[in-house]
């Protein structure tokens, strides 16, 4: 039986300390036709020399981590892409079960549940907001695609920092396109947390909320902002796990405010331009 060939999309900028094991799970793929495409943010450590180490195709694109996948469909040779981070490391049974699975549900895209690696007392609260949405369909995307489909809906929006995965899933709905969900897991080593990086994090995403919300205000406010549901699953965490769920309630509480803080941000610099334009066509 013919295997088709699987493009795997890594966007990468200065990740040396990650990038090795991320390649090294995908040599160890059970499924054979694989290639590997490095779409390289002009690194200035090893990471070029580590993807040549392990036969990668490199290319270099100053852009965004949207931008970046999206160039590297173009690029790709598989009938299926599948899009990895730097800092993530795939079961070795995962390539084969996302092509045997879409194959067989006529899926056009595929969800891999993500595990989350953890160290410390923030990570250990985030593991626990992980947990509580896990299988929920608007809380995990698809990264697993057949290439003719990511590219006829132009793949991620590029304009978006953030909620680019759940955007191109609720175009694949709109579209009629069916996902499926397999078993096998993508392991994410996550830095241990600091408030210091989650609120400058917040911050950065919050820059892209109001494009999100003027796209999608329905699916922006149901996943980045409480709902009864995630209420009451926090009360049924507090009760199991009082300490992390207070932890929880702490990151989450910084994580709003820096929300905030990124969409005034954005809304003053957008009001600044405008009125520089404005100004320019006056002179004129």
């Amino acid at each position: 039986m013919v295997q088709p060939l699987v493009s795997i999309i890594i966007p990468t900028l200065n990740s040396e300390a990650t990038l090795g094991r991320c390649l090294q799970s995908i040599k160890n793929q059970a499924y054979p036709s694989i290639e590997t495409l490095i779409i390289d943010n002009y690194s200035i450590d090893s990471t070029i020399k580590t993807a040549s180490n392990f036969n990668a195709k490199v290319r270099l694109k100053r852009c965004g981590r949207s931008e970046a996948r999206n160039f590297g469909a173009a690029k790709a040779n598989g009938l299926f892409v599948l899009f990895v981070d730097s800092d993530q490391e795939l079961t070795s049974g995962a390539v084969g079960e996302c092509v045997e699975t879409c194959l067989t549900e006529h899926a056009e895209a595929a969800i891999i549940p993500e595990k989350p690696l953890t160290r410390g007392f923030l990570s250990e609260c985030r593991k626990i907001e992980k947990g509580m949405h896990a299988g929920e369909k608007l809380f995990e995307a698809p990264r697993f695609f057949k290439k003719d489909v990511f590219c006829k809906l132009e793949g991620y929006d590029a304009k978006l920092t953030f909620g680019e995965d759940s955007d191109l899933s609720m175009r694949m709905e709109k579209a009629g396109l069916k996902t499926c969900r397999i078993k096998s897991e993508i392991l994410h080593y996550e830095k241990d947390l600091s408030i210091k990086g989650i609120v400058l994090k917040a911050h950065y995403y919050g820059r892209s909320l109001l494009p999100l919300i003027r796209k999608n205000p329905s699916l922006t406010i149901e996943i980045h902002f409480p709902t009864l549901k995630k209420i009451w699953n926090s009360l049924k965490v507090l009760h199991r796990d009082p300490i992390h769920a207070m932890g929880l309630a702490f990151i989450k509480t910084a994580e709003y405010e820096a929300y905030l803080s990124g969409t005034l941000t954005y809304f003053l610099e957008n009001k600044r331009q405008d009125g520089s334009r404005a100004l320019d066509a006056s002179t004129c």
